[in-house]
Order: C-alpha cells, then sequence, then structure tokens
C-alpha cells in the first residue's frame, strides 16, 4: 500500500482480508478501521475504511468483532460480495453518573 499511514495498533486477518486499527495519525486525529483485501499478498488492496476508535480486533469464521474504546462492540462482515456490512452493533453502556 502507498501513502503515508498511521501506525497499527492491532490487525487481524481471515479469509483474505485483514482489518487494521490505526492510531489516529490523520489530520482530524480520528482513528479508523481500515478493510485491506490480502488475498494476494504481494498486492494488499485497501477497500475502505470506517471511523471506530477500536481497543481490539479478533476475527473468528469470516467475521470480525471489534470492541471500542467507548465501551460497544461490533461484528462485521467484511465479505466484498456485498459490501462491508455491520452484522451488529452494540452500543456501550449508558452512564449512570448523577451530577
Amino acid at each position: 500500500l502507498e501513502g503515508d499511514w498511521p501506525k497499527a495498533i492491532d490487525v487481524a486477518v481471515s479469509n483474505g482480508t485483514a482489518l487494521v486499527a490505526d492510531s489516529g495519525g490523520d489530520v482530524t486525529f480520528r482513528q479508523y478501521i481500515h478493510i485491506i483485501d490480502v488475498s494476494d499478498p504481494a498486492a494488499p488492496r485497501h477497500r475502505t475504511r470506517l471511523p471506530i476508535h477500536t481497543k481490539d480486533i479478533v476475527a473468528s469464521d469470516g467475521l470480525f468483532y471489534i470492541a471500542d474504546y467507548d465501551g460497544g462492540f461490533r461484528i462485521i462482515d467484511p465479505n466484498p460480495q456485498c459490501q462491508e456490512r455491520m452484522v451488529q452493533e452494540i452500543p456501550p453502556p449508558k452512564s449512570t453518573d448523577q451530577a
């Protein structure tokens, strides 16, 4: 892949697809998950990126399980035939702090 890339902080690979969580080094300092086709390791291809503040990524059976720093959880199916899709998103719990 060409160009300047932020530092990778987590990577998971399954069925020729890699999800790479970056360190938020773009001009907005937002973190992203990059979906990369690695079916040909000599010529990886960046498919898309998703704005997720990632804590951990795990791959299993072609799905990617992502825990984010906000306490949420996402399951992503990166199947290129049907585009990337969020299989499930569990938002972080609501704060019960009383001011």
